[in-house]
């Protein structure tokens, strides 16, 4: 069903335990304990934001509470609270899912922005955002009715044998004196607004045996004869690192119809080795993705937040299913509730993951790019690195681009670096002004990283 506007106030839950509400003056309420914070949270209406929810006051007292459960994010690290008040649920979030921004006025600031321009108010992360705007679009154009999912067998496959979309190094420990870097802009949104497989999937014998179906997915093995001069069209994961092979050898992987037929395309010879997912009929929908672009072409400052949503909303159809925990209504009579009170448990539950098309949109972003590398490399251009939506080449690019600002979803946006570049062995990085760039690396990461990898001189 589509999300209801949520209409709260942005207020900063200071690590000593009191609010502050960052509105034209600051105003700052003082909680001297766990109820009376809770009590505020409520009767104002409040969306919270925390700078660091381990070092919070009141987290073991929220901890322990029979109404709440924590939130825990990727190392185990817990990235927020969820508070059961009388009639709706209240959030205190780390501001890290913010794209790592300190809890300020000016992220309070900033969401706020983001409530007004999307219209459905405010939502605690980026993915819950994204995926109420999925709703709302979705529900504009086809009413209630929601796409139908895999079964759960069928999203264990799609999401455990993915190989995902991060790219690779291609040039190892080499240094460049500058370099074009052409992106892809809403890499993952575009390739979300293309058709997508539609329905129940059924089975078929193997990918390339999917006759009748318009799309499949399942395991294969390819073998390439002789060195290719450009990169593989099917990548392979091995642990952290996506590559594409180029040497000659025997390979499996898992993959889309799509990039199979690419394969036999470059010279590639393609082989089933088992049984395959197959889809017969496609659905497109571009209305949410050409939203979020209107609204983040027209942002200011915020706009990271927009497309933080946009990725993230997307996301959540990445999520194993069993990794889900949510708050369940049950009646209960507790000595401190009182008899016939309502308490809240925990349970673990299903969502209305789209799995199929989540891990079809990441097999056309990086069809996109390989697309592009190949087109650069047959005209001259030497692929430095791969990312996500991304490539680096050691000279201007030969295809089409545009500038940055004029670009729109789907379209390559070029920028040059004139200064060093160095490409470490786990990503490339870009030297300038004594700062680095690393794209695909956390930004808490993002300082030791460079501590650890970057040349002498570099400032961190």
């Amino acid at each position: 069903m589509p999300a209801r506007k949520r209409e709260r106030t942005m207020a900063v839950a200071t690590l000593d335990g009191d609010i502050l509400i960052e509105g034209h003056s600051a105003m700052r309420l003082r909680c001297p304990d766990w109820a009376t914070f809770t009590q505020r949270m409520e009767s104002m209406n409040l969306e919270l934001v925390c700078n660091n929810m381990g070092a919070w006051r009141w987290f073991p007292e929220a901890s322990s509470d029979p109404r709440t459960f924590v939130l825990h994010g990727k190392g185990g690290q817990a990235r927020g609270i969820v508070w059961q008040g009388r009639r709706r649920r209240f959030w205190v979030m780390s501001s890290r899912v913010w794209g790592g921004r300190e809890a300020d006025r000016s992220l309070c600031r900033d969401l706020e922005a983001v409530a007004a321009a999307t219209g459905i108010g405010q939502w605690s992360t980026p993915s819950r955002l994204g995926d109420a705007l999925q709703r709302r679009a979705w529900f504009r154009r086809h009413g209630w009715r929601w796409e139908s999912r895999p079964k759960l067998p069928a999203r264990d496959r799609l999401l455990g044998h993915g190989v995902g979309g991060r790219g690779q190094t291609i040039s190892e420990g080499s240094r460049y004196t500058g370099v074009w870097e052409i992106d892809q802009r809403d890499a993952y949104a575009y390739a979300w607004s293309l058709r997508k497989p539609s329905g129940s999937c059924g089975t078929a014998e193997g990918v390339l045996e999917s006759e009748g179906s318009v799309t499949a997915f399942g395991p294969i093995e390819f073998e390439i004869t002789e060195p290719l001069k450009c990169l593989g069209p099917l990548p392979i994961r091995e642990g952290d690192q996506l590559r594409w092979p180029t040497h000659p050898g025997v390979y499996r992987t898992w993959a889309w119809l799509e990039e199979c037929r690419d394969a036999q395309a470059a010279g590639v010879t393609v082989r089933s080795d088992g049984p395959a997912l197959c889809w017969r009929k496609w659905v497109t929908e571009p209305g949410w993705t050409a939203e979020l672009s209107e609204i983040r072409r027209g942002a200011g400052g915020w706009g990271s937040a927009v497309k933080l949503a946009t990725v993230a909303g997307i996301g959540r159809h990445g999520r194993q299913p069993e990794a889900w925990v949510e708050v369940q209504r049950q009646e209960r009579g507790d000595v401190r509730y009182g008899p016939g009170s309502r308490a809240y448990g925990r349970r673990r539950v299903d969502p209305p993951a789209m799995a199929h098309w989540y891990s079809h949109a990441l097999m056309q972003a990086r069809r996109r790019v390989w697309h592009r590398a190949v087109a650069e490399e047959w005209g001259g251009r030497r692929v430095i690195a791969v990312e996500t939506d991304a490539l680096i080449l050691d000279g201007p690019p030969l295809g089409p681009c545009v500038h940055r600002g004029d670009d729109g979803p789907g379209e390559w946006s070029v920028r040059r670096a004139d200064c060093e570049v160095w490409t470490p062995v786990l990503r490339w990085a870009i030297f300038g002004d004594g700062e680095g760039r690393t794209p695909g690396l956390p930004g808490e990461m993002r300082a030791g990283w460079l501590a650890a990898h970057a040349p002498p001189g570099i400032a961190c």
